[in-house]
C-alpha cells in the first residue's frame, strides 16, 4: 500500500499572528502593514478565520470604518493566491507578509487550540505557536491564563510622535456630519475632506469650539 503524505505550505514564517476582531475594528487595513516582517529573512503570516470574516461583515453593516476597510483590503488581494491545502488558502499580501484564510468552522477563534494544531501541520512545525493579538482585556486575561501567547497591538498604542501631533480643531461641517450620523462617527476619509486636512490618523482627538471661545 502506498503511503499518503499530507501536503504542506512550501514557505517558512518568522511569526504567525492571529489578530482578533477588535484589532480589525480599531486598526482597519493598518493591521496588515503593521505585522509585516521588518527585517530580512522569513516573512510573517496572519491567520484569518471564517468567524473573523463574518464579524467584520456585521461590523461593516454598523458603519465600522476599520471593518469595512479591512474587508475591502482582503478582497482586493484575493487574486494573489499562493496555494490551497485542504480548504486552507494562502495569499501573498506583500514581500514580507502572507495571509492564511481558513473557512472551516472547527478552526475558529473560539477554538484556538485547534487552530494551532492545524497551522502546525500546514507549516510542518510541531511546536509552532500562534501569537494572538487583542486589545480586549477580558479576552487577553482568559487566553493568557489558558496558556496561549497573547500580545497587545503595539501599532494602536499612542507613541510620542502621535502625541506631538496634538489635538485637531474641528469645524461646523464635521460637527454637522457627526450629529447627522446614527453612530456619531464618520469615516476618516470624509473627516479629512471636511476639515481639508490630510494629516489625520485613526482615533485622533478633535475638539470643537463654541462661538466666542
Amino acid at each position: 500500500m502506498a503511503n499518503v503524505t499530507e501536503r504542506r505550505i512550501n514557505r517558512k514564517y518568522h511569526k504567525v499572528y492571529l489578530p482578533l476582531l477588535d484589532i480589525y475594528d480599531d486598526g482597519g487595513p493598518e493591521v496588515f502593514s503593521s505585522m509585516e516582517r521588518k527585517k530580512e529573512g522569513n516573512r510573517n503570516l496572519i491567520v484569518i478565520t471564517s468567524d473573523i470574516i463574518d464579524g467584520l461583515s456585521e461590523l461593516s453593516e454598523q458603519n465600522s470604518y476599520g471593518a469595512m476597510h479591512a474587508l475591502s483590503f482582503i478582497r482586493e488581494n484575493l487574486a494573489r493566491k499562493i496555494d490551497s491545502i485542504q480548504g486552507n488558502s494562502f495569499y501573498e499580501f506583500s514581500k514580507d507578509l502572507d495571509i492564511c484564510l481558513i473557512s472551516d468552522p472547527q478552526a475558529s477563534t473560539s477554538k484556538i487550540d485547534n487552530l494551532e494544531k492545524r497551522i502546525s501541520k500546514l507549516l510542518d512545525q510541531p511546536d509552532r505557536r500562534l501569537m494572538v493579538i487583542t486589545d480586549n482585556d477580558k479576552k487577553s486575561i482568559y487566553l493568557t491564563d489558558a496558556g496561549f501567547c497573547v500580545e497587545a497591538p503595539r501599532f494602536l498604542i499612542v507613541n510620542e510622535n502621535i502625541v506631538k501631533k496634538g489635538i485637531k480643531t474641528g469645524n461646523n461641517e464635521l460637527l454637522s456630519a457627526l450629529y447627522s450620523s446614527s453612530t456619531r462617527s464618520v469615516p476618516i476619509a470624509q473627516a479629512k475632506e471636511l476639515l481639508e486636512d490630510d494629516d489625520l490618523f485613526m482615533n485622533q482627538f478633535i475638539k470643537f469650539r463654541s462661538e466666542g471661545t
